[in-house]
């Protein structure tokens, strides 16, 4: 009886889990190698960057902000931000390219303020892929840079 009493504990506990993990403020996305999510980013801001639709007009109220960080390596991580009232689909990514395309994180789906935070730890002398893209009114609005390279 004891050892089935401590079944029960250990498949309660794991529901448990799994219903906190089902809170989680990711919609979708995941990781590779380096690749992070946190609720925020390490560091320091070292750029606000805006998104811009395929025919130029940019989002009034949507920004990816990169941030940097010397520890583990180096750290860079991005967010994107929105205050546009409502909830939108919006995605973040982050990759280590081409030095170690096996680097990234994603995280996307339909948000209210905010997508990501996602990260890649050990960048120091490699190059940073970032993207970010917000739909909005049925219009994307995009951003997409290679840089950061240390």
């Amino acid at each position: 009886m004891k050892a089935s009493r401590r079944g029960m504990v250990v498949a309660a506990t794991a529901a448990i889990g799994v219903l906190a993990g089902a809170t989680a403020a990711y919609a979708g996305g995941g990781t590779g190698g380096n690749g992070f999510r946190a609720s925020a980013c390490p560091g320091s801001v070292i750029g606000t960057y805006s998104l811009q639709a395929s025919g130029g007009a940019t989002h009034p109220n949507a920004r990816v902000k990169v941030y940097y960080s010397t520890a583990s390596g180096g750290t860079n991580c991005a967010v994107l931000l929105d205050n546009e009232a409502g909830d939108h689909y919006m995605r973040v990514t982050i990759g280590g390219r081409p030095e170690v395309p096996v680097d990234w994180a994603s995280d996307y789906g339909t948000f209210s303020s905010y997508a990501g935070a996602v990260g890649i730890r050990n960048t120091n002398g490699r190059c940073v892929h970032i993207t970010g893209t917000i739909r909005d009114n049925g219009r994307d609005y995009d951003f997409g840079r290679y840089a950061w390279c240390g």
